[in-house]
């Protein structure tokens, strides 16, 4: 009896036509290309079975309300949030105020919250202390 080697290969052999939803929020071009590359090895281990829809947000277009309603609609169907930034500094008012809303919004689903820092990250301090306490709700 062949059995699959991998929790990747099982998704894949499960549900051949998933669509895996993930949205990046990021601080400048090189955290969102950090956030690519992962997604890319997502995508690539998920294998044929598995597509990605992405949807990426800049940090600073989280203060326009508009374009902040249009990344809430983004984030409610995403399976996968990734936060893409440089530092272990405070995030800005408007992306914890986001993140929080989404968490909360999020409920029973519990979606994936992805952190990704060119740093090490302190998680019993600043941003990364607050995301783990909110996540933990």
């Amino acid at each position: 009896m062949k059995t699959a080697g991998t929790s990747t290969e099982r998704l894949a052999q499960a549900e051949p036509h998933r669509t895996f939803n993930v949205l990046v929020a990021y601080e400048d071009y090189a955290a969102a290309n950090r956030a690519k590359k992962f997604c890319d090895h997502l995508l690539h281990q998920a294998g044929k079975g598995t597509e990605f829809c992405r949807a990426n947000w800049k940090f600073n277009l989280l203060q326009n309300q508009k374009l902040k309603e249009m990344a809430d609609e983004d984030a409610y169907g995403a399976d996968m949030l990734i936060i893409a930034t440089h530092s272990d500094g405070e995030l800005p008012e408007e992306v914890k105020t986001w993140i929080s809303l989404w968490l909360e919004q999020s409920g029973q689903q519990r979606p994936a919250l992805v952190v990704m820092s060119d740093l090490r990250v302190d998680l019993r301090e600043g941003w990364a202390a607050s995301l783990a306490r909110a996540s933990e709700c």
